[in-house]
């Protein structure tokens, strides 16, 4: 958690980083491996995400068993926000973020239990795409129903009163 914060890998001794890159479990991915790998990406290079990142992706697609998994569902959508941060935080371009983007409109149901990814996966796609209008009106939405937790990163707008409801 404290890598998360202070974007450091400082903390993290050797032996953990070896044992994070050692996450991959064949075909047999499922919500808990979906978890870890998500908060063990501050720990590992850009290469390393993008590729645990497509397998992950990859595995999920080719086995049925997850789209019929609520917590699978769950697990790969909160597993595709997780990527988004570390993209953000290390400057990935939009390109890097397209399949990413593409598997999750494929994949992730259109259902209210489901909104709250929806709006933070549309909020970093503003990040990617730079447009500062609709960054300003997730963050506002993500603020107003105290989900911070992923606008650590995002840069905070002036807050005009001309958007009070």
């Amino acid at each position: 958690m404290t890598a998360w914060i202070t974007h450091s890998t400082d903390d993290i001794s050797e032996p953990v980083k070896k044992k994070i890159k050692h996450l991959y479990k064949g075909d047999n991915w499922g919500f808990i491996n979906y978890e870890y790998l998500g908060m063990a990406f501050i720990a590992l290079t850009p290469e390393q995400v993008l590729n645990f990142s497509h397998t992950a992706y990859q595995s999920y697609e080719e086995n049925s068993e997850n789209t019929l998994s609520y917590t699978n569902i769950v697990g790969i959508a909160d597993l595709t926000i997780d990527f988004l941060m570390y993209a953000y935080i290390h400057n990935f371009n939009k390109e890097l973020c397209a399949e990413i983007f593409a598997f999750f409109d494929k994949n992730i149901p259109y259902k209210a239990s489901f909104y709250q990814h929806r709006v933070i996966i549309r909020l970093y796609k503003a990040l990617f795409d730079n447009d500062t209008e609709k960054v300003d009106f997730y963050t506002r939405l993500l603020e107003e129903d105290n989900f911070t937790f992923c606008l650590q990163n995002v840069p905070v707008t002036k807050k005009d009163s001309s958007h009070a409801h």
